[in-house]
Order: C-alpha cells, then sequence, then structure tokens
C-alpha cells in the first residue's frame, strides 16, 4: 500500500482519495482503513507497532527458512526496506512507515504533471491508462 501512496502522489492524486479507492471499492477491511490512513496523513508516531521489531520479526523469519533452505524472496526484500528506515533512524516510528521508505527510494518514478487527474479516472475504471512513455518524454 506504501507504495501505491508514493506512485499516485507523484502524479499528483490526493493520499485521501487514494485510500477511498483502495478501501471504499478494493479491500473493504479495518487494517487497510488504519493503516491506510496513517499512510495517508503520513501519522507514523506514536508507533502502534515500531519499524525496529518488524526487521526484528522479518530476520527471525528469514532465519527460520534458511534452516529449512525455504527462499522468501519478498521476505528479503521487506527485511531491506525494514533495514532503510532504520538506517535512516526511524526505527521507533510506526511500520506503516514502509510508505515513507518507498517514497524516499531511488528510482521512484517521476510525476508527469500532464496527467493531473487521469490516474484517479483510470483507478476507478473510467479511463485508460496513458501510452507508455520513453524516459525522454519526463523531463
Amino acid at each position: 500500500m506504501g507504495e501505491a501512496f508514493a506512485l499516485t502522489r507523484k502524479y499528483g492524486v490526493a493520499p485521501a482519495d487514494v485510500l477511498d479507492i483502495v478501501n471504499g471499492r478494493l479491500f473493504r477491511s479495518p487494517i487497510y482503513e488504519n493503516y491506510g490512513k496513517l499512510i495517508a496523513e503520513e501519522r507514523y508516531e506514536p508507533a502502534g507497532f515500531k519499524l525496529k521489531y518488524g526487521l526484528k520479526d522479518i530476520r527471525l523469519a528469514l532465519g527460520a527458512a534458511d534452516e529449512v533452505a525455504a527462499p522468501m524472496p519478498l521476505a528479503s526484500l521487506i527485511r531491506d526496506r525494514y533495514l532503510s528506515g532504520v538506517a535512516r533512524g526511524w526505527s521507533d516510528i510506526d511500520w506503516a512507515a514502509l510508505a515513507r521508505i518507498a517514497a524516499a527510494t531511488p528510482g521512484s518514478p517521476p510525476r508527469d504533471r500532464r496527467d493531473d487527474g487521469h490516474l484517479v479516472a483510470v483507478l476507478n475504471g473510467a479511463a485508460k491508462p496513458p501510452r507508455k512513455r520513453t524516459s525522454s518524454s519526463f523531463k
């Protein structure tokens, strides 16, 4: 969900609109509603579950997987995101700050101002996605 917020912000879509689409239309759930609201408002303190504890838990899961030679590529990716947040000094904020980490990660797509508002229409099914552009068209 954090990556969805990071991407749509770059298109100028209000976080509250994304939350409404995700929680109101796709995945009606108290978890999406509560954490989505924290992410949309960028409110990571006080922490309900600290980022450093998420890192500890994912390390335990990966250690258990190593013992039985069970690859967990997504867990490894999540561990790297947690570690990135801890390295940035965010160990004591809520683990929903994975969204902040996604937004701060180099390589996040650039915002194309020509498509303001269009992404919301695409997500609502009222429009088609724009045709693929080359990297030079984002300048």
